[in-house]
Formats: C-alpha cells, structure tokens, sequence
C-alpha cells in the first residue's frame, strides 16, 4: 500500500527509476520471475517474497546486534550503527558491502590483552633465537671463505630489494589501493549521503531554532525503516547523535539493495545507460563493466587467499620484469617508449591525485 501511494506521488522522470529499483512493471504489479526448465515454465520466488524474505532477516540481524550491543559502551555503539548505516547504503550483501567489511576487518582487528610477563618472555625468546642464528651465520661463512660471504651478502642485499620493492609493494598495492579503488565510487557515494544528512539535520535544527518554516519530506515510503538494519537498531538507541543522523535520513528507492531482487540485469541496465552511444561503444562499455564487476566479486575473496594468490603471482611478474627490462635496454626507441610510457602514468596518478583533491575542495565550499 505505501509502494502504490508513493508512486503515485511521482512525477514520469522520477516513476522510471522507483519501477526500476523496486520491480514494478508499467501496470504498476510487482514483477513475477520465471525460467525455463526443460520444457515447463517454472515460477521463480517474486518480490513480495523476497521482499518478506529480507524484511525477515533485518528483523533478526537488528535483534542480534541489539542483543550484542547491550554491553558495549555510547561510542563503540554509535560506531556500530554508523558501520551499518554505510554497509545498507552499499547494499549489505553486494560485492562492495562485502570488500568494504573485509577491508575493514583488515584494518581494524580484533586484538588479545597480553599480560606484561608475557610480552617479556616471548621478547627474551625472540632475542635469544636471533643471537643463536647470527651466531650460527658467523660460523658457516667462516669455514666457507671470503668468496663465498661475498656472495652471500650481494644475496641478501638483492632478496631484500626485491622484498621491499617488488613483492611488498605489489601485495600492498593490491590489498590497499586496487581493491578499495574497485569500490571507491560506491564508498565515495555513500560517504556523500552521510554528509548530506548531516547538512539537512543541522538546517532542520537553524530553521527550527531561527522559527523558520521546516520543509516536511516529501516521501511516503521510506525504505530505510523496511530495509535498514542500521535504522531499526538506531530505533533501539534514539538518544544517540548517530541515530538522530541516521534516522534523519529518508528515502523512497531502496538503493543498492534493490539488486536483490530486481530483473534488470547490471549488463542490461549499462546498455540501457549507453542507448544514444554506438553499438561498438556499448560493447566496449559492457565487457569493461563485466571485467570490472568479476573482479569485484573476486576481491570479495578472503585476504588469506588473496594475499596467496599475490605471492603466487610475485614470481612471474619478477621474471617479466628481467624479461622486459633486458629487451628495453637493446633498443633506443623501446628505450623511449618506455620513458613515454612511466611518464604518462606518472602524469596520470599526478592528475588524478590533484582532480580528487579538488573535488573535495569544491565539496567542502559548498
């Protein structure tokens, strides 16, 4: 009843988008899915089963994580609901919900209180095991001769190079920039939706304050006390300012997630987004977006494994890179190339860092 009365509240422009999120077709009926099995149609759940599926599992997640936060203090409470806020505005359940968590488990650990005496045995273990292996070093180059020492030190100095340059800074380049940037446009969304709040919650507060006339919100169907875990656990802790902000915010489209249970599909609404360009451009367009996507859900993967898979691969990139650079240096023009090449992306990384710069700039001013 609310979802009829809401879209009809809508303007044309604004009907096509609530349709599209929510799976509504022209007649206004809630899409019924189906597929073809053999010869027979059979009917896949609709939406207003998967709706009462999710409606479903918010309520119990928002009971779990009330019951978890009985004993947690205002501010690591607070923190919580405002993690969960973000984690329904990437979709909870979406590749990019799913990297942000991981990321955030990464850099936010569950750490174990050790007691003093034990830091200082494990310390005095670790001091003697180094002295024992120095120790045993000295004596097994001493019997081996200069030569050999000599070797062994251009040895180390070169595993510890290529450690530091090669393997470290492609596993950190991996885990701290490649991955969060796959979800940094969502991320950066999400961010903006929280300060927007926050900037309608404070001109509620100066018109209210100034007696000015308060603009009442425009939407029906507010999706987020439906849909939002972080919402109806902020129902449970109204005195905190983090739940005063997330319940300030409205809105009647689900967001990211409606992709669980919409028909349209992601490849189909790029093509629908790149109508007017040509048919080579769409296709350019639609095997980015695959490319792009499989890698999302491929970052979705534990750390543990992805930092295998980048110790597997450090290897070869290492044997690409001696390939390479003995070719380069045969030639002047590969040599140019490549100097073009560096300085481009140079460039790039340069322009880009000074674009999001200013962009946060101009976002601040206003």
């Amino acid at each position: 009843e609310d979802v009829a009365l809401q879209r009809r509240a809508l303007n044309s422009s604004e009907l096509d988008d609530f349709d599209t999120q929510w799976d509504i077709d022209p007649t206004g009926e809630f899409v019924r899915h189906e597929r073809l099995l053999g010869r027979c149609f059979k009917e896949r759940p609709g939406f207003s089963s998967k709706v009462y599926r999710e409606l479903e599992l918010v309520k119990r997640t928002t009971q779990q994580k009330v019951n978890k936060l009985k004993l947690a203090t205002d501010d690591h409470t607070g923190l919580e609901i405002l993690h969960l806020f973000v984690l329904d505005l990437l979709g909870r359940e979406t590749p990019a919900a799913n990297i942000f968590t991981k990321k955030s488990d990464e850099d936010f650990r569950h750490t174990r209180v050790v007691t003093m005496q034990m830091k200082i045995v494990a310390g005095l273990i670790l001091f003697c095991l180094n002295v024992f292996f120095a120790y045993y070093s000295i004596l097994f180059g001493f019997t081996h001769g200069i030569g050999w020492q000599r070797e062994y030190l251009f040895a180390c100095i070169a595993q510890m190079l290529i450690e530091v340059f090669i393997n470290e800074s492609l596993e950190c380049i991996w885990m701290n920039f490649f991955v969060p940037t796959l979800v940094s446009s969502e991320v950066q969304s999400a961010t903006g939706i929280i300060i927007d709040t926050v900037n309608q919650l404070c001109k509620v507060h100066d018109d209210d304050t100034n007696g000015g006339k308060v603009v009442a919100s425009k939407h029906l169907l507010n999706a987020p006390d439906y849909l939002f875990v972080s919402t109806n656990v902020a129902k449970a802790y109204p005195t905190l300012m983090e739940s005063i902000i997330i319940q300030t915010y409205s809105n009647h489209l689900p967001g990211e997630l409606a992709k669980k249970w919409t028909s349209v599909g992601f490849m189909n609404r790029m093509t629908t987004r790149h109508n007017h360009r040509s048919n080579n451009i769409i296709g350019i367009s639609a095997v980015f977006v695959a490319v792009l996507s499989l890698m999302q859900y491929a970052a979705t993967a534990p750390y543990m494994f992805q930092r295998m898979f980048v110790r597997f691969c450090q290897p070869f990139l290492l044997s690409g890179i001696i390939a390479l650079y003995f070719a380069v240096i045969r030639s002047p023009i590969y040599i140019a190339i490549s100097a073009v090449v560096l300085s481009s992306m140079v460039i790039l990384v340069i322009y880009n860092h000074f674009y999001h710069v200013t962009s946060q700039s101009k976002g601040k001013m206003d």
